[in-house]
């Protein structure tokens, strides 16, 4: 009787427990990415990054229409580049901060291999857009900006 009531409840358990969050659709991932990245006017470049590739998208996007399977990878490749930008963004904010401790390094590690994948986005959407692609202006990660910190880091 014992043995049937604990694995009930380790049933139960493992089912509560076990539970994965449901993964965000790209549509959603967009979205939030965009309400972040356009919450404040500290990071104007990624704002306007992201408003180019958009429309970029949206042109690639009309001319895929007829393959849903080339629509689908298409909306999975915008999707990681709007992730990129926010995972810059959230570099930034912490190399702003001035931590000159371990984490720095981290930091601006994130923000290279995010601005790698951002530019191979970039460079796959030009291949196949040609000469209606519109250019994306660079990213600079390499300069500490100053960050209004008080609406990232409260205390």
């Amino acid at each position: 009787m014992i043995l049937i009531v604990i694995s009930r409840y380790m049933g139960v358990a493992m089912g509560f427990f076990g539970r994965k969050k449901p993964k965000r659709t790209s549509d959603e991932t967009i979205a939030l990415v965009k309400q972040r990245l356009f919450e404040s006017s500290d990071f104007e470049d990624l704002q306007h990054a992201f408003e180019i590739m958009e429309a970029n998208y949206l042109k690639l996007r009309q001319l895929k229409a007829a393959d849903p399977d080339a629509v689908i990878q298409l909306t999975a490749d915008w999707a990681e580049y709007a992730q990129a930008l926010s995972t810059i963004k959230a570099s930034l904010i912490y190399v702003a901060e001035d931590t000159k401790d371990l984490f720095e390094g981290n930091f601006q590690k994130g923000a290279e291999e995010a601005l790698q994948k951002a530019s191979q986005i970039e460079a796959s959407f030009k291949q196949q857009l040609g000469t209606s692609f519109e250019p994306i202006p660079q990213i600079d990660i390499t300069q500490k900006r100053d960050i209004n910190l008080q609406q990232y880091f409260r205390s």
